[in-house]
């Protein structure tokens, strides 16, 4: 049974397409990741399939009878109501038919015995039997045992039903909502990146609700992990042409698909080339043939002339066929896969340490606007192609960490020292961008602060993949938060780093770069610091391992 179904399906803000021809349906039971990169659309998708905006071109199509759920990124709720009542809510449809039974099994019970209302009660009795059919479907008789499971679940068990949602903090009020969807135990769950701010503990808990959940979820997200333990299929939007690509499977399983894919588009364009090659060179070799035919001078060589003469025309023909065929490819040419994303360094070192370095020794940092010390005592070395990865709850100073190796912050007490001439190559999480460069096009602030020619830059742009010539004259303003990380991406690559320094890497970016991106830094040939929650980087890293704790407090190993 087909759940929901997208046909054609267009939608623009302005100017702006988010999805052009959008196709795919949902059936009973999948559970499907929605993925791309950050403003590629998945929640404008979201939103669709949930009846709260309208498609501009296309259908989108609801199976009669089926309950749909919702749980936005942001989530906007009464900040006076309390946690029961904001629970109770979601629950408005079992309640509804809770009380119904309850009028209809009073109207019974006031009919009893008397002569007359045979009719009535009957009619009580039906709708009381409807009424008790929907409410078991809905799993009525579980709703208060499938709250405080997910309450618990999510970890909010302790929290005060009588508490009210405006003193709860942001995560809080998300979790509760993510409660009260799963509570309320719709047949199709919509949910907009569900793992934020869910610890440890609640996201193996969600990981094995859905898994055995009975109903339909389209969910979007960026947590590898999360999508390769409780997905069945993943959904796919192309920021390039902005349609939609099923993949059946888990994330494994999409990532075969996808290197599968990307060998057959390799052998596709080699074989075009090959063609085209072969073609060039009938054209060249007949026409020489053609050029060097003379006519005949000596009338007894007549003969001999007129039948070279349908040898001439045969060859003509074959030049003609074979320039129409090459002018047919060429005007549709299967594109050219990009290299893959490499860090390139610099060939000559002059006045350099032969193997950069950076090293950090007793480093202290305080804050200077809660005055409280961030980091202490701070001691470790990196140099060869030595790996660290920083990890640990917000605010512990991961961001400060990094701000403190590249010299944007001064330590407090301690050294942080590089290797002599070394280049350090930041990736920072969320840049700070002047007015002026926001303005500026997707090449100009590439190309910005960098010697060289023009051609030379446009060309290094195009090679990297990460963006097509269409998009090279966008306003930076105008880029989605993963099109501008690709573009500082770009950026780093050409820097040709020595150290790289890289903090959250995987975010906003589409599951394909971002298997991609992590080839690139492993083959990369210097040291490399990684800040980084990401469960599956986190769990297929390879090096050395720092974790900071709130309370100034730090381990490795």
């Amino acid at each position: 049974m087909r759940v929901i179904a997208f046909e054609e399906v267009a939608k623009l803000y302005g100017d702006h397409s988010v999805l052009d021809k959008a196709s795919f349906y949902l059936t009973k039971g999948e559970r499907v990741a929605l993925v791309g990169e950050n403003g590629a659309g998945k929640s404008t998708l979201l939103k669709l399939a949930a009846g709260l905006e309208e498609p501009d071109e296309g259908t989108v199509t609801t199976a009669p009878h089926v309950r749909v759920g919702y749980l936005p990124q942001t989530v906007e709720v009464s900040e006076e109501q309390t946690v029961d009542k904001y629970l109770e809510e979601a629950l408005g449809e079992i309640r509804r038919l809770q009380a119904e039974m309850v009028r209809q099994t009073e109207a019974m019970s006031g009919m009893e015995g008397k002569s007359g209302e045979e009719g009535r009660a009957e009619a009580a009795l039906k709708a009381y039997g409807q009424a008790a059919e929907r409410f078991e479907a809905l799993g009525g008789y579980e709703a208060e045992y499938r709250t405080s499971v997910a309450m618990e679940g999510l970890g909010l068990g302790r929290l005060s039903r009588d508490r009210r949602v405006g003193t709860l903090s942001g995560g809080e009020k998300r979790r509760l909502a993510l409660a009260a969807l799963l509570a309320s135990s719709p047949e199709c769950m919509l949910l907009d990146e569900p793992t934020n701010h869910l610890d440890e503990q609640s996201l193996h808990w969600l990981e094995r609700y859905l898994s055995g959940y009975r109903g339909t979820v389209l969910y979007a997200s960026h947590d590898r992990l999360f999508i390769n333990r409780t997905a069945t299929g993943i959904l796919e939007i192309d920021e390039a042409t902005r349609r939609c690509s099923s993949y059946a499977g888990n994330y494994e399983a999409y990532r075969e698909k996808k290197r599968q894919e990307r060998l057959r588009w390799q052998e596709a364009y080699e074989r075009e080339q090959q063609e085209i090659r072969e073609l060039r060179r009938q054209v060249k070799e007949t026409a020489y043939l053609v050029g060097h035919n003379r006519p005949a001078t000596d009338p007894d060589k007549f003969v001999k002339h007129f039948a070279g003469e349908r040898v001439q025309r045969r060859i003509s023909q074959n030049i003609r066929s074979a320039e129409k065929k090459l002018e047919r490819i060429e005007s549709n040419p299967v594109a050219k896969p990009p290299e893959p994303l490499s860090f390139r360094v610099r060939l000559e070192r002059e006045g350099s340490d032969l193997s950069p370095w950076i090293r950090a020794d007793g480093v202290a940092y305080t804050a200077e606007e809660s005055g409280g010390l961030l980091l202490e005592g701070l001691t470790f070395c990196l140099e060869g192609e030595e790996r660290l990865l920083v990890a640990g709850p917000n605010g512990s100073g991961k961001t400060t960490l990094l701000r403190l190796l590249t010299g944007e912050l001064q330590p407090s007490r301690g050294t942080v020292e590089i290797s002599s001439g070394a280049r350090i190559g930041y990736w920072e999480q969320e840049p700070a961008l002047t007015p002026e460069e926001r303005e500026r096009t997707v090449l100009e602030l590439y190309r910005y602060g960098r010697p060289g020619f023009l051609e030379d830059h446009t060309r290094e742009l195009l090679d990297t993949g990460l963006f097509g010539a269409a998009e090279f004259s966008r306003r930076v303003s105008e880029l989605s938060p993963g099109q501008l990380r690709k573009l500082l991406l770009a950026r780093l690559i050409a820097a040709r780093p020595d150290i790289l320094l890289l903090d959250e890497p995987t975010n906003h970016l589409s599951l394909e770069l971002v298997e991609q991106l992590e080839q690139a830094i492993r083959a990369f040939p210097g040291p490399v610091l990684v800040v980084s929650h990401d469960r599956w980087l986190i769990d297929r890293f390879t090096g050395g391992f720092l974790y900071l704790t709130p309370g100034n407090r730090f381990s490795s190993d």
